[in-house]
């Protein structure tokens, strides 16, 4: 069985484009927003994006916005560009815990994007 039990709809279909082999996902029959990448000219403009749609998500009424990077040193980067733009926080192994604000963390750290059991 595949199935997503924490992922929107949205989420779980934008996902399944990254992973590697057939994958047949049954969503969880819950949706929102769909994903979307966004690229700039430079990390200035990435790192303002990153703020405004950040700021969008807090007004719209978000308690937990998750910014993820690919690895714990662009999140540390990003991190320390941005910490006295908003309020945000790193997330690593030893704060992972928390459960509203605005966090950063490395993507391999984000639970529920996708949830595999391999029927035997």
């Amino acid at each position: 069985m595949r199935k997503s039990f924490r992922s929107s709809y949205e989420i779980s279909t934008f996902s399944s484009q990254f992973v590697d082999g057939d994958t047949d996902i049954q969503a969880f029959d819950r949706h929102g927003s769909k994903p979307r990448i966004v690229g700039k000219s430079c990390i200035k403009e990435l790192d303002y994006a990153v703020i405004q749609d950040t700021i969008e998500c807090q007004q719209s009424g978000c308690n937990s916005t998750a910014i993820l990077c690919k690895s714990m040193k662009q999140a540390g980067d990003l991190y320390e560009r941005i910490k006295g733009k908003i309020s945000v926080e790193l997330l690593n192994e030893d704060t992972a815990n928390k459960t509203s604000g605005v966090f950063i963390m490395p993507i391999y750290m984000a639970k529920g994007l996708l949830t595999f059991s391999l029927a035997s």
